[in-house]
């Protein structure tokens, strides 16, 4: 299991990283097998987005520390280092660049961009 990370970089551009969350194995439900959980991330609210088919978010940073769970379609992200991914329906992106230029985002393909967009924070 892994996912992609957008930073921001300290000469104010941005990059990403590779991450992969430690799983430890709990017994979740009591009396049933135990399952492998990762530690627990605070989460403020989950929004529901889509974009349409041609969107293009010109270079920005994200407006909180963010997860974006990608429901149908593609986004492709680009960092300010030249870095990019394609993030499709299960796919798992990782925002943490609040400051700087941010990250170039566009829908790629012919189907709208649908994803869940968690915001972090305690």
């Amino acid at each position: 299991m892994q996912y992609t990370k957008i930073i921001a970089t300290e000469d104010g551009g941005s990059t990403m990283q590779i991450e992969a969350p430690v799983l430890s194995s709990v017994e979740y439900m009591p009396g049933r097998p135990s399952i492998d959980l990762s530690e627990t991330v605070d989460a403020q609210s989950v929004t529901f987005a889509r974009a349409p088919v041609g969107w293009v978010g010109d270079w920005h940073p994200v407006p909180r520390l963010q997860v974006v769970i990608g429901l149908a379609g593609n986004m492709e992200f680009e960092t300010t280092d030249g870095q990019r991914c394609q993030i499709g329906a299960g796919d798992v992106i990782h925002f943490e660049d609040v400051t700087g230029k941010g990250h170039f985002s566009k829908v790629t393909g012919d189907e709208d961009w649908l994803s869940a967009v968690v915001a972090l924070g305690p």
